[in-house]
């Protein structure tokens, strides 16, 4: 049985998050994505994904997975282009599909 996940899209500034596994791993044809995946692997609560708007990155999540980590498990995801993630090979890596794609 799969997990379900909440998916939160605003943005908010924050502090930074202390001892994250920051990863980055390949994608598809994205290339590497960082993501920081936090927080108990076993717990009943729902998983928290957080994912950052255009020219956004994890690092506007840091509060919330801060305050999330010690309970649930928190991922967050720079999106292609973005944060430490490695760019798109062409601009319509840009796209709304393809980002949705890497998630």
């Amino acid at each position: 049985m799969m997990a379900a996940m909440t998916l939160f899209v605003f943005i908010v500034a924050g502090a930074n998050v202390q001892g994250a596994a920051v990863v980055l791993a390949p994608v598809g044809s994205a290339g590497r994505i960082n993501y920081i995946d936090v927080g108990p692997k076993t717990s009943t609560l729902t998983p928290v994904l957080f994912v950052h708007s255009f020219a956004g990155s994890v690092s506007h999540w840091d509060a919330q997975i801060e305050h999330l980590r010690s309970n649930r498990r928190v991922v967050a995801i720079d999106l292609r282009g973005h944060g430490r993630s490695d760019p798109p090979p062409d601009s319509g890596g840009y796209g709304i599909g393809a980002l949705a794609s890497d998630i």
